[in-house]
C-alpha cells in the first residue's frame, strides 16, 4: 500500500475525511478522503500495481461478475442483450455530440466482456479493446468473436496506434494514476478524436443518500470517486475540450435488483419459459422502474448515479 499525500487529479495536498468503508473482499477498513481543491474522493492507502493485478485475478472472474449478468453458452448474445443495447445507446449519443467518420476506429479501455465493442462492431466501427481480466477476454473471443488484448493502457500507448474514438466505461474509478493514464489515452487519439465514457458520480443524490452503503464504494476495486468538478478538471488538464458532462438517461438512476429473476431461475420450470419470464421482468424494471426515475433526475438536474462524459482532442 502507498499512502497518498497529494491529490491524483490536481496535485493539491489539503484533504478532508470523507468516509470509512469496509472492503467486500477482505473486511479491511479503507479511509476515503476528499480533496479540498477539486473535490476528488480517493482511497488514502493506494494498492501497488502488483496488488491490483492480484485483486482482479482473484475477484473479477465470470463467477463474480454480477454487474455484467454474464452467461456462457451459445445464447450469450441473446441473454446479454441489455448491455449490448445500452452500449448502442451510448454510441448513438456520442455520435450526436460529434459525428465520426464512417468505419471509424475505436479503442475500448477496460473492455471487459466485450459488449460495448460488439455493439460498436455492429455499427460499423473497426474495434479494438484492452483489459487485464483474462476470463473476460476469453469470453469476448469465444462468445462474441471480439478480440481483446491483455494489455495495460501504457503498453497499448507504446504501440503508436491512434484512434477516432477512445472509450472508458466504468474504468476510471479503478485507477491509481488518472493523470498519467489520460496522457496515454490522449496520445492514442487522433486530432479531433473523442474520449468518452462514464464514472460513478460521488456528488450524485444517491451517493449522498446511501452513504457507506452506496454500491460503488467498493475499495480496493474502486479507488477514485469523481464528481463533475473533479472530472472536468482532469479532462481539461490534458487539453481536452469537454463536449458533454452530466447524466445520461441510462446512467442517471441507481441500478438495483428486485430479486425476482434469481427466484424465477430456481423454479422447476422449462428453461424456455423461465427465459420468457426473465425477459418480461427485465423489460418492466428497465422501462417501468428505471426510466421514470432517470427522467425525473434528468428533468431536475439533481445529479445522476453516474457521470457520462465526451471530450474532444483539438
Amino acid at each position: 500500500m502507498n499512502q497518498q499525500t497529494i491529490c491524483n487529479v490536481c496535485a493539491a495536498n489539503e484533504w478532508k475525511h470523507h468516509l470509512t468503508v469496509k472492503s467486500e473482499v477482505s473486511d479491511k477498513l479503507y479511509e476515503l478522503r476528499r480533496c479540498l481543491e477539486c473535490g476528488l474522493v480517493q482511497v488514502a492507502d493506494m494498492p501497488t500495481e502488483n496488488e491490483i493485478r492480484e485483486i482482479y485475478k482473484d475477484n473479477c472472474g465470470p463467477q463474480n461478475r454480477n454487474k455484467e449478468n454474464l452467461f456462457r453458452g451459445a445464447d450469450a448474445i441473446r441473454i446479454n442483450c441489455a448491455p449490448i443495447e445500452d452500449s448502442d445507446f451510448r454510441l448513438r449519443k456520442i455520435e450526436k455530440l460529434s459525428p465520426l467518420p464512417s468505419n471509424a476506429t475505436l479503442l475500448d479501455v477496460g473492455a471487459g466482456c466485450g459488449f460495448f465493442l460488439y455493439a460498436a462492431k455492429l455499427r460499423g466501427y473497426r474495434v479494438h479493446g484492452i483489459d487485464l481480466d483474462q476470463d473476460a477476454i476469453s469470453f469476448a473471443q469465444s462468445a462474441l468473436g471480439i478480440d481483446i488484448k491483455y494489455q495495460t493502457i501504457h503498453e497499448a500507448a507504446s504501440c503508436g496506434n491512434q484512434f477516432d474514438l477512445v472509450t472508458a466505461c466504468g474504468m476510471y474509478e479503478h485507477l491509481t494514476d488518472p493523470g498519467d493514464t489520460l496522457f496515454s489515452i490522449t496520445s492514442m487519439m487522433k486530432s479531433g478524436g473523442l474520449f468518452a465514457g462514464y464514472v460513478p458520480n460521488v456528488g450524485g443524490w444517491f451517493a449522498r443518500l446511501m452513504g457507506t452503503k452506496w454500491y460503488h464504494y467498493i475499495p480496493p476495486q474502486h479507488l477514485l470517486y469523481f464528481d463533475t468538478g473533479s472530472l472536468r478538471n482532469l479532462l481539461e488538464s490534458r487539453g481536452l475540450e469537454v463536449l458533454y458532462m452530466g447524466p445520461c438517461v441510462l446512467d442517471a438512476a441507481p441500478t438495483f435488483g428486485l430479486g425476482i429473476r434469481p427466484f424465477v431461475r430456481r423454479l422447476p420450470l422449462p428453461s424456455s419459459f423461465i427465459h420468457v419470464i426473465c425477459q418480461v421482468v427485465k423489460w418492466v424494471k428497465r422501462w417501468i422502474v428505471y426510466r421514470p426515475i432517470s427522467a425525473t433526475i434528468m428533468l431536475f438536474g439533481r445529479g445522476g448515479n453516474n457521470i457520462f462524459f465526451c471530450a474532444r482532442k483539438p
